[in-house]
């Protein structure tokens, strides 16, 4: 079956990189939008340690146009 569900794609810092080119973000703004601070994700880039998997799920999300999540925001069901 071709709907299956996949497991995302680990995340590299260099997926990283590139996913915050193309979407044309600093790194501060990128951070901001993913929820995690611009240090861990400088260290993701430079390779010193590696995002966790929420990291991957957050970009994809967000480059399909999903806004960010902010801190007491309400979720809504449809």
């Amino acid at each position: 079956m071709t709907d299956e569900l996949q497991p995302p794609l680990p995340t590299s810092g260099e997926t990283l990189k590139e996913w915050r080119a193309a979407m044309k973000l600093s790194q501060r703004a990128a951070a901001r939008a993913l929820g995690c601070s611009p240090n861990a994700l400088g260290n993701w880039e430079i390779g010193a340690t590696d995002p966790p998997q929420y990291i991957g799920l957050a970009m994809a999300a967000l480059s399909r146009g999903l806004p960010p999540y902010r801190p007491g925001d309400r979720v809504t069901r449809r």
